[in-house]
């Protein structure tokens, strides 16, 4: 959960959150079944961190963000906050997600490639990004976005940084009409667009995004991008 949203939305009950909290850890369950280190890159509140941990057999979970407060950083429910992050930390990681952090670097590309270089041979990578810029709006300014990106762009991005790609699909399909719809004609708001439904509405939207987690992946798009890849093993 991007720190500039702390406070909006509860993410252990907003449709949204859980719902990509759910595709992250269930990819992690089938690609890093028994994962012990995990680092979450750009972690904001730490929110798919947390999730992890509880849903895993993890027992070091980092989160780094440079954007942390002195009252931010710390040890908290078993996991360290943290502004920076040594090369040993990624060295150590199984696991390393970027959840919606690479619209926010001015260079993507040698941000996650300097990431890579560093991480152990077959360490797992769990990517989303905000997709298409056709869906641009006041909430990716607001945030700080630089792009919205489509599936093959993601994807040579990771491929040039060197990572091999598991698994790839656009999540929040079923929704992408409705979102597209919200942010070309009906939005006027000049901060984030999630805000606390209704608990029916909560409802609906977090059983469609249910559904839509548990679909066969098809060409269709989405309104982010997720993929998971692994570094390659190391020869010696």
């Amino acid at each position: 959960m991007d720190l500039k949203e702390l406070g909006t939305v509860d993410p252990k009950q907003h449709w949204y959150y859980t719902s990509k909290s759910a595709a992250v850890v269930n990819a992690v369950r089938k690609f890093c079944p028994s994962v012990n280190a995990i680092l979450d890159v750009g972690a904001g509140s730490g929110f798919f961190a947390e999730q992890l941990k509880v849903a895993t057999s993890a027992t070091s979970v980092i989160c780094f963000d440079p954007h942390y407060s002195d009252m931010q950083v710390g040890q908290r429910n078993s996991i360290c906050f943290q502004r920076d992050v040594s090369v040993n930390d990624i060295q150590r990681a199984e696991v390393i997600l970027m959840i919606d952090v690479l619209e926010h670097v001015a260079n993507d590309s040698e941000f996650l490639t300097n990431f890579v270089k560093d991480a152990a041979g077959e360490t797992v990578f769990v990517i989303s990004v905000p997709a298409f810029m056709g869906l641009w709006g006041t909430h990716d300014e607001f945030l700080g976005h630089y792009r919205r990106y489509r599936r093959p762009e993601l994807l040579k991005l990771i491929d040039s940084a060197g990572l091999e790609v598991e698994q790839s699909r656009y999540i929040f399909r079923v929704i992408l009409p409705a979102v597209w719809i919200y942010r070309r004609i009906m939005n006027r708001s000049t901060s984030s667009d999630l805000k606390t439904p209704s608990r029916a509405t909560n409802a609906i939207l977090r059983m469609f995004c249910t559904i839509d987690n548990v679909l066969p992946s098809f060409g269709l798009g989405g309104v982010s991008v997720f993929v998971v890849a692994k570094v390659p093993k190391r020869s010696g």
